[in-house]
């Protein structure tokens, strides 16, 4: 199918508003046409140069990025620096760059609930009120070392850092992706095993 990028945004924007996003954050189109036409869309955690030869490769029109390229304003773009090579290539080659960020994290069936599906987490609600992008729940009770194994087979991980004690059972998970280390205290408050 054949859409222009205008076509995406508005689709993307019904689930997760760019209103949605921190106040310190960037989302949204960041280089790039909304009126041109968009047949491939490559998705990424983060624009690199490698991502950016991956989509001239693949002829894109457009890459959805999880975190912006352009966090605050920038004096200048050389070839020289990583991301000028990035946004002189995006722009010579038509490719539109949109990131979905925070905005994606706070939302209902944004990242943290995907991650809760992922993991079977069930009852789940805000961590902290203040903030949507924590949530926490409950799952079938396991064994601290069989959660452990889940969590790598599910996401592809080979090691993972525990803090803290190790509970001998896991019923009730808190997650913040995302840089939530100021989440620990509300985990902690509302009982969290993990």
């Amino acid at each position: 199918m054949n859409v222009n990028l205008i076509d995406i945004i508005k689709h993307l924007e019904l689930d997760y508003p760019k209103e949605a996003a921190y106040d310190w954050d960037n989302v949204g189109l960041q280089i790039g046409n909304a009126n041109q036409r968009a047949k491939k869309v490559l998705i990424t955690l983060d624009c690199t140069k490698e991502v950016v030869k991956e989509a001239i490769q693949l002829k894109a029109d457009m890459i959805l990025s999880h975190h912006p390229l352009i966090f605050k304003p920038i004096s200048s773009i050389t070839i020289d620096t990583p991301r000028g090579w990035t946004i002189l290539n995006l722009i010579k080659h038509n490719i539109a760059l949109y990131a979905m960020h925070t905005n994606f994290d706070v939302s209902d069936g944004g990242m943290n609930d995907v991650f809760c599906d992922l993991l079977g987490v069930q009852n789940r609600s805000l961590l902290d009120d203040q903030e949507g992008i924590g949530r926490i729940g409950d799952i079938e009770p396991v064994s601290f070392d069989d959660f452990v194994a889940h969590l790598r087979q599910t996401f592809s991980i080979d090691a993972i850092r525990l803090i803290g004690s190790k509970r001998e059972t896991i019923s009730k998970v808190a997650m913040s992706l995302g840089s939530g280390s100021h989440h620990m205290n509300p985990a902690k408050k509302k009982n969290a095993d993990v």
